[in-house]
């Protein structure tokens, strides 16, 4: 319960009143590690704190807040870096700016002041002051019951409770997110607008170096190394946690317990699902068990995703019909689906997304599966997967043309190759719309989040083995593997946006590099490199993978393969016969950190993508220092090099250093 009574606090605060005289400012979301100056020194900003204009608050790389001015009905987006006032933040050019209205704030205060005299009336009723009372003659009787009697009220007790807790929170959440979705749709018919879409960023043109091969004269001769000039060091990316829904969801159907003394075991004896959802926010007294092996009475809407059926509760009953996509009928139907809830729905998806390990992008292309599975490709397909986007807290704006709904996704990452609209200074972007001008709604909902397009785990699919392929080391030919790639993995990878984040195109590789291998990929390909560098030194380990790599893939120019610049998850060089120096770069770094535990970073030349190892003990050869650690020079696409040398013709030229995200080991 405490639970969804913080959630409304939450809300609340966007829209209590300030007080006379004084601008306060209600810190409404946070992402990253912003921090807020004290008399006592720096500490994190959370949501709810209260700052004035004139509160000195740090925001670094790739962060941004959150604030709401309930005095003027305005909501701030801050994303400029650096420390300065919040006045001084607030009035950067890179500033988001959105007008609120009163009557929305006054709703706010109006739910969360029900809700405290709801809360205030439950801790002071007749029954729960009476059950205080009883409790000291039921202490007295029970010392007298046997051990089997004892257990037997104690999981009766636990059952009742659980059966009101559960009610409670069903019933005070379902009318909550039911009240707040009314209240925000009435908005949705005076806020749309006509924008133009704006023209695609490009992304960048990397002129490709030659490939070339060591002379076999040259291979075994002492290294002299050399710095390497680091004109820049890009951070590394990491992954933040997921959006959430402003309010923790419900189940609304909850299994009755059988009390029976064969299963007394205190352990055993806890309340379960019928159908068991493994992120449920209610879940610490819950077993839980995955969701593709439901009991048999859960029918719901079957589909399948990147050839993995799944299934999530819906209900056909539940399926409605838009007559138009006038403004109205667009209200009408979010109206419709917040009557209906489909707080499962939402619950199956939240759910499926934690199972199956998807990123923010592939969390959005579940819920397209879901809308069609419902609707097929149709106005009501999208608007119910706007709906579902929403209500798991990620940030989306419907638009519509004179015939067709569409839906449009904020992204904390700058999308390359895809055209764009730009609402309040902030960049949305339509899933396939072809369209030069939409009409679109560009009012905000209560803590929504952009996605994010990083890849924190390896997604997991159905397996669709390809061919096996066999990839040998020519210096060192024991080491040979046969691997096969999942094809469904391939397919998803295949469509995954190109992007860069924090205003570096160097981004795009880190966050390629950073995604963990699949699983089955290193079922396969780990155990026997593991083997073939056993009892080795660093140096020789890496040696070996670099040889593994240079020889064991053939090069060829992405313009001439894909016809433009195409940058490889490291499964996609296991599968494709073709990879370049970025591919080869991402595939290498990936195995010194997985197989050796070493850190690594990629080196970019004007053309060119190379990596460096950081060696515990010293390593003769071309180096460079990032943050005092030195890390020595490894080409994947110098064939034949070892270790410590440079590629011809990259000596002299200015490179930068991308941080790639070290493994638990390091």
């Amino acid at each position: 319960m405490k639970h969804l009574n913080k959630a409304i606090t939450l809300l609340l605060l966007v829209a209590t009143t300030v007080s006379v005289g004084a601008q306060e400012l209600v810190v409404f979301s946070v992402s990253g590690k912003v921090q807020q100056s004290t008399s006592e020194g720096k500490k994190d900003l959370k949501v709810s704190d209260k700052l004035t204009p004139n509160t000195t608050i740090t925001i670094p790389y790739d962060a941004s807040v959150r604030l709401v001015d309930q005095a003027n009905r305005k909501q701030y987006v801050i994303k400029t870096q650096g420390t300065s006032t919040v006045k001084a933040l607030m009035e950067q050019k890179g500033t988001n700016v959105v007008e609120l209205t009163q009557r929305f704030a006054d709703y706010m205060v109006a739910q969360m002041t029900g809700a405290s005299k709801k809360m205030a009336q439950r801790h002071s009723d007749v029954a729960t002051v009476t059950r205080e009372i009883q409790k000291f003659k039921k202490d007295k009787e029970e010392e007298e019951l046997d051990d089997f009697e004892k257990a037997r009220r104690e999981m009766q007790a636990m059952k009742d409770e659980y059966d009101d807790f559960k009610q409670k929170v069903t019933e005070e959440y379902y009318n909550f997110q039911k009240a707040a979705n009314e209240e925000y749709a009435k908005f949705m018919k005076d806020a749309w607008k006509t924008f133009d879409k704006e023209p695609p960023i490009p992304q960048p043109v990397r002129q490709e170096v030659k490939p070339l091969r060591l002379p076999k004269n040259q291979r075994g001769k002492t290294i002299k190394g050399k710095p390497i000039k680091i004109d820049q060091v890009i951070a590394p990316t990491l992954p933040e946690p997921q959006p959430v829904p402003i309010d923790p969801i419900a189940l609304v159907d909850v299994e009755k317990l059988k009390i029976e003394k064969q299963d007394l075991d205190p352990v055993k004896m806890q309340p379960i699902l019928s159908d068991p959802i493994k992120n449920n926010p209610f879940k610490q007294n819950l077993v839980v068990s995955p969701l593709k092996v439901a009991p048999q009475h859960f029918e719901g809407l079957q589909f399948t995703f990147f050839g993995t059926k799944l299934r999530v509760r819906f209900d056909k009953k539940d399926r409605f019909r838009l007559p138009n996509i006038s403004e109205d009928a667009i209200t009408d139907g979010w109206i419709d689906l917040a009557n209906k809830g489909f707080n499962n729905t939402v619950l199956d998806c939240l759910s499926l997304r934690d199972e199956l390990k998807l990123s923010d992008w592939g969390y959005l292309l579940l819920l397209e599966a879901v809308g069609e599975a419902a609707f097929g490709k149709s106005n009501e397909s999208t608007l119910f997967t706007a709906y579902l986007f929403c209500q798991s807290g990620y940030q989306m704006r419907l638009a519509k043309s004179s015939n067709r709904l569409y839906f449009l996704f904020g992204s904390r990452h700058k999308i390359f190759n895809v055209s764009f609209f730009t609402l309040n200074g902030e960049k949305f972007y339509p899933r396939n719309c072809d369209e030069d001008a939409l009409s679109v709604c560009a009012l905000p909902y209560p803590a929504e989040q952009a996605l994010s397009l990083v890849v924190p785990d390896e997604p997991v699919f159905d397996d669709d083995p390809s061919q096996p392929r066999t990839i040998s080391s020519e210096e060192y030919p024991d080491i040979k593997v046969n691997v096969s790639v999942n094809k469904n993995l391939i397919n998803f990878f295949n469509g995954y946006p190109t992007s860069e984040i924090g205003g570096s195109t160097m981004s795009r590789w880190a966050m390629y590099a950073n995604t963990p291998l699949a699983e089955e990929v290193r079922k396969q390909l780990y155990p026997v490199l593991k083997e073939k560098i056993k009892g080795k030194t660093q140096k020789e380990a890496v040696n070996r993978l670099l040889n593994f790599v240079q020889t064991g893939l053939v090069y060829e120019y992405d313009d001439k393969v894909w016809g433009g610049d195409r940058v490889f998850f490291a499964e996609e060089s296991l599968y494709y016969p073709y990879a370049d120096c970025e591919d080869r770069s991402i595939l290498f770094t990936r195995l010194v950190r997985d197989l050796v535990g070493l850190k690594t970073v990629l080196i970019y030349y004007p053309g060119h993508l190379a990596a460096a190892v950081h060696f515990t003990a010293p390593v003769d050869g071309d180096y460079l220092v990032v943050d005092g650690d030195r890390f020595t020079i490894a080409d994947p696409t110098y064939i034949g090099a070892p270790v410590g040398m440079t590629m011809p013709n990259m000596d002299n030229q200015s490179a930068q250093a991308i941080v790639l995200q070290p493994t638990a080991q390091q």
